[in-house]
């Protein structure tokens, strides 16, 4: 559904398989087009603010996990070392 979004295809319209994309991309590298559409599409999101620098931050991941309250003391580990668990 987002691709078709994106693409601006509706419900009823067909999307493009994978063999599509993929001889439309060899066929833009054949030409020496992949380069430049590359490079022009950069500079949109560049100016849009939506390009992802080197040294800035790209993803955060805000997850809720459950987590021991407390980390296991050395006390603890020690005692758990000799564990074999059940044979």
């Amino acid at each position: 559904m987002l691709f078709r979004r994106f693409v601006g295809l509706s419900l009823d319209q067909s999307i493009p398989d994978h063999s599509s994309l993929w001889r439309f991309r060899n066929l833009l590298s054949e030409q020496g087009r992949f380069d430049r559409l590359l490079t022009q599409l950069n500079n949109q999101l560049a100016n849009a603010g939506l390009l992802i620098r080197s040294g800035q931050i790209s993803i955060i991941d805000a997850s809720i996990i459950t987590a021991h309250h407390n980390r296991p003391n050395k006390t603890a580990l020690n005692s758990l070392s000799g564990f074999r668990g059940p044979l």
